[in-house]
């Protein structure tokens, strides 16, 4: 995806003013939420090899709002930027990714750990790179 595609819906052809800059650091951290996602990402893999000191369940990974970006996504972010293609495009990989790791948990509860990570080292983890060169990006722009 080119750079111009994930900031379509960021930037219709003005600049963004500096409060909306402000305004959007004020309703989310894309730096908290790449470091939130790394964390999270890493959770469930090491549930999945049975490391974890606290091992992630279904429901809470199911909920693709319960982290940060899910939740400005689902709040703050659709209001702001809903109408805009790229925005539509970052959710449903935020919602593809959340998917991928409920799908993941339920093949490793069901003893299929090898097929969890190969599911693990496949699409979830390019879908989750995606996501945070996206985040990045954002942060970038956004300063946050």
């Amino acid at each position: 995806m080119h750079v111009s595609d994930l900031l379509s819906f960021l930037v219709t052809g003005d600049p963004l003013s500096a409060d909306e800059r402000a305004e959007v650091r004020n309703e989310v951290s894309f730096s908290a939420a790449v470091d939130g996602h790394l964390a999270w990402r890493q959770c469930l893999i090491d549930t999945v090899v049975g490391s974890a000191a606290a091992p992630m369940h279904c429901v809470e990974v199911c909920d693709e709002t319960g982290c940060l970006l899910g939740r400005w996504l689902d709040g703050a972010g659709k209001r702001r930027y809903g109408d805009l293609p790229s925005f539509g495009e970052l959710g449903a990989q935020h919602s593809r990714f959340h998917q991928l790791a409920c799908e993941i948990l339920e093949l490793s509860s069901s003893g299929r750990k090898e097929d969890a990570m190969h599911l693990i080292d496949g699409e979830f983890l390019s879908v989750s790179t995606e996501i945070i060169a996206r985040m990045q990006r954002l942060r970038s722009v956004f300063g946050s």
